[in-house]
Order: C-alpha cells, then structure tokens, then sequence
C-alpha cells in the first residue's frame, strides 16, 4: 500500500509500488527500539519493518483517515459485511475492529503472506469476527514466486456476500490487474452494496511518460468503464492532491459507487 501521508505529495515508493533501497542496519535497530516503545505502551501497530515494505506511510493517521472516509462517502455501517481487498498489515482493519459491531463481519484479503500473518495473530485473534485469507496468487511484490499465468484472484466468498467493499492503495498493479481485482470484488458485492477505492485519476490530454506515473494511472473516463464493466455505478468522485492539487481529501483520489442491481 501505497504512502498517503499529508506531508508528502507523492508516494515514497515511486511509480512502481516498489519500496526504495533496503534500510541500513541502523535504521533496522532505531525501528526495533520503536518498535519495543511502542508494545510497551499498547499500541496494536506491525513492526516498522513491515510498514517499510508495505509503504504503509503514516499507518494510524490514514488508517483513521481511510475509516471516515468508508462511513462519511460510502455510508458504511457498523452491522456491514466488510471485504478489504488488499487488506496488506491491516492499515483499515485495526481502525475497523473498533467500528465494527461484535455482529458484523470483515475479511481481509492480500497476496502477501506475511502481512496476513500478522494481521491473523494480532487483529483476529482479538476479534473473531475479523478473518483474513490469503490470496496465493503472482502478485510481482507481494508472491513473486508464484507461477506468473496465475495471477486471477479468488476470492472464497459466495455473490453477494458483502455490504461493502474496499480497494485501496494497491500501487504496485499495472490496470490489468485493478481490472481483475474489480471483477472479483464486484462478483461478492450484494447487489447495493458500497464501493470504495482509490485511483491515480489523469486528466484526458495528459502526455506524460506511463513510467512517471503510478502503475495504475490511467483517466477518469477508464475508471468508470472499468467499475462499469465489473457491476459498479459511480456515485460520486473526490479528488486527491498526489498530482499537486491543493485542495485534494487525501493523496489518491477516491471513487465512491455502488454495486448495480
């Protein structure tokens, strides 16, 4: 997952997704000492390891920021069924655990294992309504050493077995592969279920090099065809700032829908 800290007006990692060079073996002992104060003083947060690799960014601020913005555009409720695709160290999970009633359910979805882990000994074992399962597919960052050709995700729901839905910040996908994210989040999506993700929104006449821009950039106008080619009715746009908007809700832009009857 992608940087959206405000302090910052592009993604740390780049257009790639891919984090920078390996932190020195300094910066891995100034973390663990962090990471220590910060058990000590019962914070639920993964250790900044897995933040670095993720580009977590500011993990409590966006996760916070992310939460309103599910119930504040989307409506999400307290008695929904959540699916989180690419649910990554539980960035929305934590904040959920605390907005979700005992009655509702959420599942969280990622191809990175080691992120699942966590998310399961730290997020699900505290809360039983709160499951996560891990997508074995090629995902070029997360399970590169799955075969390349397997790279449809499945998700082991029935149609229609959620009230809301998430995708966001997967930077490290090309649009091929939000497409077929989309599909299979739309496939589980009750009909009037709520949508929420993030995008990379370009204007129409932009000619900048695709390798300057984040993978999964592409126009509003795709956008829309793509969510309308999975099932999903936009219902509304919110700018970001990651293109030096001054005025954006967050880095990435949002798209709020919903899914067609």
């Amino acid at each position: 997952m992608a940087d959206q800290s405000a302090s910052k007006p592009l993604a740390t990692a780049g257009p790639t997704g891919i984090p920078p060079e390996p932190p020195s073996l300094l910066k891995k002992l100034g973390w663990r000492v962090r990471d220590l104060q910060d058990a000590r003083a019962g914070k639920l947060l993964p250790p900044r390891r897995l933040r670095h690799f993720a580009d977590a960014g500011d993990y409590e601020s966006i996760g916070q920021a992310y939460l309103a913005h599910c119930v504040d555009l989307a409506s999400l409720e307290a008695s929904d069924r959540v699916l989180d695709v690419g649910c990554g160290i539980g960035r929305l999970a934590v904040p959920l655990s605390g907005y979700l009633e005992p009655s509702a359910s959420y599942l969280g979805v990622d191809t990175w294992a080691e992120g699942i882990a966590w998310c399961r000994r730290h997020v699900g074992a505290r809360h039983p309504n709160f499951t996560f399962t891990l997508l074995d597919v090629y995902d070029e960052k997360y399970n590169p050493t799955a075969p390349p050709a397997d790279d449809t995700p499945m998700i082991d729901a029935s149609p229609g077995s959620f009230d809301f839905a998430t995708l966001i910040s997967i930077l490290h996908l090309r649009p091929e592969g939000v497409r077929r994210y989309l599909s299979e989040l739309a496939r589980v999506l009750r009909p009037g279920g709520r949508y929420l993700g993030s995008w990379y929104l370009l204007a129409e006449d932009d000619d900048r090099p695709l390798d300057s821009l984040p993978r999964p950039a592409m126009t509003e106008f795709a956008a829309r065809a793509m969510l309308d080619e999975a099932g999903i009715d936009v219902a509304a746009v919110y700018p970001g700032w990651w293109d030096g908007r001054t005025d954006g809700l967050s880095l990435q832009d949002v798209i709020v829908g919903q899914r067609r009857a």
